[in-house]
């Protein structure tokens, strides 16, 4: 029997000498909500997946070291990860960037993020602003992902592409062309296998097209309204007028019109972010308020005629 417990404590020893991790959560099941109270870290607990990241299994945190301070900050994201978040970040001086620029934020506060995007969350130690780890969080669609090198610690178990099974290395899934992927993966641990990471958004890179119908000439001349068709369920459209910013209302079906003369210029961008532009000139024209206008001039001046021809008649018989 003491002989059996030995060889146990020598492999759960060796386990955590590799650096083994525990698995955390599902990332299209999104990520755990903050604990409460203060997340406390110690030895025991720390299983090491990097040189500046570990993974708490107390507080079900990775914790990023600020130096030699004995200073910690917490997040429910690794270093890498991609997933459909929500992330937070807390327990010391937070920066973050998003997609390159600085958020607005209360560096003293945790950071809770929601939207799409690349973000970076660094530090200060000792005077110095120093990188802590970055991550990906995307919406259920994305143009900017090609490909998903996972975190330290992390091997792939299973890609697929449209339910098809499609080839990866260890630790990186190519995806470069489009569809749904569903990545499965978990940390380097072999008496938990059966717990697994997973992911799952589609890759779409084509542009939007739109579709546009009027009295439209061969140099995209409009000598009517133009009518806009084809707006994606979750996209938008941005217009200029005249390089104006202009407000467009599109209806549930996903159509608008441009009534205005004027030269216009209408981006397109869809739920994944791909844009499409186009360019069109509307031409001053007549449109049904402006052709009733007119037969109410037209009369409006053939009745005075004629009230002036029968004046000037009865005057000549006087």
């Amino acid at each position: 029997m003491k002989h059996f417990q030995s060889i146990t404590a020598l492999l759960l020893a060796a386990a955590l000498t590799l650096g083994l991790c525990l698995p955390v959560f599902a990332a299209d099941e999104g990520l755990p909500g903050i604990s409460e109270g203060e997340a406390q870290t110690t030895d025991e607990s720390r299983i090491w997946l990097s040189d500046s990241m570990f993974y708490d299994t107390d507080s079900r945190d990775f914790i990023y070291p600020l130096g030699e301070t004995g200073l910690f900050i917490h997040s429910n994201a690794a270093d890498g990860m991609i997933t459909t978040g929500p992330v937070y970040v807390r327990n010391g001086l937070i920066i973050a960037y998003k997609d390159g620029q600085l958020m607005e934020h209360n560096s003293n506060d945790p950071l809770e993020v929601e939207e799409p995007g690349e973000y970076v969350i660094m530090s200060q130690v000792g005077g110095q602003t120093i990188r802590l780890f970055s991550f990906t969080l995307t919406g259920p669609t994305s143009s900017v992902i090609f490909g998903y090198n996972l975190p330290d610690g992390m091997y792939v178990t299973r890609a697929e592409l449209n339910g098809e099974e499609i080839g990866y290395d260890r630790y990186y899934v190519p995806m470069q062309q489009d569809g749904l992927y569903h990545i499965e993966y978990e940390c380097m641990s072999t008496y938990l296998s059966n717990l697994v990471y997973s992911l799952d958004v589609t890759v779409d890179r084509e542009p939007p097209e739109l579709e546009f119908s009027g009295s439209i000439d061969q140099k995209h001349r409009v000598h009517s309204a133009l009518h806009i068709s084809g707006i994606e369920e979750g996209g938008s459209i941005r217009v200029t007028l005249d390089g104006s910013p202009l407000d467009v209302a599109v209806n549930r079906d996903g159509t608008a019109e441009l009534p205005d003369s004027g030269n216009y210029v209408i981006e397109a961008f869809d739920a994944a972010g791909n844009r499409a532009e186009y360019v069109y000139t509307v031409l001053i024209y007549l449109n049904s308020g402006g052709l009733v206008f007119l037969a109410i001039l037209i009369a409006s001046i053939l009745a005075v005629a004629i009230y002036i021809l029968m004046k000037r008649r009865k005057l000549k018989i006087g």
